[in-house]
């Protein structure tokens, strides 16, 4: 079904650059790995960060829903 496929991101664990999408079922989903990945910019072989797509855009849109007396106060 194509709602058991999951979109995940891919960044670098030391200078946070985007090193690519990869697509897993549901059931196989894992989101801490430990094989290294080439990172460009860095010049070798880093830990990649591993996240959902569109996770932190739907958190920063679940925050803003909250009524304002739920939110902290910055001050």
């Amino acid at each position: 079904m194509p709602g058991d496929i999951v979109e995940i991101v891919q960044t670098c664990s030391v200078c946070f650059t985007d090193l690519g999408t990869v697509e897993e079922k549901k059931e196989n989903m894992m989101l801490s790995k430990t094989e290294q990945l080439w990172c460009e910019k860095c010049g070798s072989h880093v830990l990649a960060n591993r996240d959902v797509v569109g996770r932190n855009e739907s958190i920063a849109r679940e925050i803003e829903s909250y009524p304002p007396s739920m939110l902290p106060k910055v001050e």
